[in-house]
């Protein structure tokens, strides 16, 4: 890339380069994947939109909205499909887990930075391991 190029300072979210009104407005979205990207409050609020969400795949992004993870539950509620790549998660994460309808969850190269005896495990019904 040239050096002092536009994109290189353009300050934008994923969905605001990659989507159009028609995408953002459907709910015919079923599978997400964002790789290496700030997950910002556009893009945030435009995957909290997709109610028809049955997978998910996170690798190497930085969201700020602490809650994100741990509300997955309520915003997907059609999720089946869970693959985190290089987070870090503490009990929260796994506090809500057996309220999801997962069916396959895929966490490599994730950290747990909290107290084991926090964690208070809740059987999931649809989960295998």
């Amino acid at each position: 890339m040239k050096e002092n190029s536009i994109i290189e300072k353009m300050n934008t979210s994923y969905v605001q380069v990659f989507t159009t009104t028609e995408i953002t407005e459907s709910d015919d979205i079923i599978s997400i994947e964002f790789e290496n990207i700030v997950i910002s409050s556009s893009d945030n609020d435009f995957l909290i939109d997709r109610k028809n969400l049955e997978s998910l795949i996170l690798i190497r992004c930085n969201i700020p909205d602490t809650n994100f993870l741990r509300q997955l539950s309520s915003y997907f509620s059609k999720l089946r499909n869970l693959y985190i790549v290089g987070f870090i998660f503490n009990n929260k994460f796994f506090r809500y887990l057996h309220v999801m309808k997962i069916e396959c969850l895929d966490i490599p190269f994730c950290k747990y930075k909290g107290n084991p005896a926090g964690l208070n495990p809740q059987k999931h019904e649809k989960l295998k391991e």
